[in-house]
């Protein structure tokens, strides 16, 4: 019975998921219009790999972490924001 609710959750993820995919290419579509300069869609067909190319920079991204001062909250601080 408890699974009957994994379904909605689901695909309320999945549809958020693209929801901001779509936006993001939008915002980069539109912003590359407005300062008449070449978009994304050279990451693939219509610039969709392009999320996953910035997924995979933030990734491998170094990570500074300060020498003095609370680390943890240091780290959970963009989350935060």
């Amino acid at each position: 019975y408890g699974l009957i609710w994994i379904l909605p959750i689901l695909t309320l993820l999945l549809g958020i998921t693209i929801e901001v995919l779509v936006i993001v290419w939008l915002e980069r579509e539109i912003s590359a219009s407005i300062q008449q300069r070449i978009g994304p869609e050279y990451a693939g067909p219509l610039g969709l790999l392009q999320a996953i190319a910035d997924r995979t920079k933030l990734l491998f991204k170094e990570d500074v972490l300060p020498s003095r001062g609370d680390i943890p909250l240091f780290s959970i601080e963009p989350s935060i924001a």
